[in-house]
């Protein structure tokens, strides 16, 4: 015990276990009521707005924490950099400058990790995200949040009384640019997001 405590704050491990214990933190004042359950659904989809184009907006979507609540994707980031950061301690010798060197690729595995731990929750956010709408998606109007290319994978908004649903859309043969419109068609059940097509002239 002693001994995961000192890989804990050794050298640059002391960052996840900070960014960990803070996560902690918010879980432990949620559950005794401090805290409201809403604090869970900020919104971590809106970085994407405007990057239409380059890796970061690929790796973006790729990776999406927008589809689960945002609180509960980086509490799982931030426990795969804590325990990969207290690993690389124990296990091989990590000095502190060779630490510091690898919280970025610690960062980066992390995310892919979480990536796939959360994927079995993303149905059921969504299903209780459209529940709430109160909408049927398919062959609604939407707004496009950054340029589409046919085949690519983009956002799209549908308004609602409240707050807009936010969805993934794939167009097959058109492209749009950012604020078009457009109608959802139907929705790719095995890659969890909606075909959408211009309005017909």
């Amino acid at each position: 015990m002693i001994e995961l405590w000192r890989a804990s704050i050794f050298g640059f491990n002391i960052i996840p276990t900070i960014l960990l214990c803070l996560s902690l933190l918010f879980w432990l004042t949620t559950m005794i009521g401090v805290l409201d359950l809403d604090g869970l659904d900020v919104d971590a989809e809106g970085s994407s707005e405007g990057l239409s184009e380059g890796p970061f907006h690929a790796i973006l979507l790729f990776l999406n924490p927008g589809q689960v609540p945002l609180m509960l994707f980086l509490s799982f980031t931030f426990l795969s950099m804590w325990i990969l950061a207290v690993l690389s301690r124990l296990l091989l010798n990590v000095g502190v400058t060779l630490g510091g060197i690898l919280l970025a690729p610690n960062l980066l595995v992390s995310l892919l990790l979480t990536n796939a731990v959360t994927m079995p929750f993303r149905g059921i956010f969504r299903s209780i995200r459209d529940t709430h709408s109160g909408i049927n998606v398919i062959g609604q109007s939407c707004t496009v949040l950054a340029d589409l290319k046919p085949g690519l994978l983009g956002q799209a908004e549908i308004p609602t009384e409240g707050a807009p649903v936010r969805i993934n859309v794939k167009a097959l043969h058109a492209e749009f640019r950012k604020g078009d419109s457009a109608i959802v068609l139907e929705r790719d059940k095995e890659k969890d997001l909606y075909i959408i097509s211009p309005f017909a002239a």
